[in-house]
């Protein structure tokens, strides 16, 4: 599982809220997700003496299995490929 931030969801509106779902523009075709959490928390900064609201989105990801076909198996079988046809054009010419 990975989480990373999507920086456009951020909103700064006192009561606003954005479901994370908003943000799923940021994941490509080789993402699933399979779990979405919002927290949010109201904070008090000290030097300003303001309130604020600090929300959280967190969004569990899980890579989808044609990502390692199209990035591991096809690759690696063309490269087996290449070196087979290398070799079988090599040994005729050695004779």
């Amino acid at each position: 599982m990975m989480s990373y931030p999507c920086p456009s969801i951020y909103h700064h509106a006192e009561n606003s809220f954005i479901h994370p779902c908003a943000c799923l523009q940021c994941v490509t075709d080789m993402w699933d997700v399979t779990d979405t959490a919002v927290d949010r928390h109201l904070l008090y900064h000290e030097d300003y003496e303001v309130f604020f609201t600090q929300i959280i989105f967190t969004l569990n990801l899980k890579r989808k299995p044609l990502f390692y076909v199209v990035n591991i198996v096809i690759p690696f079988s063309f490269l087996i490929l290449v070196i087979l046809m290398v070799n079988f054009f090599f040994f005729i010419q050695l004779k």
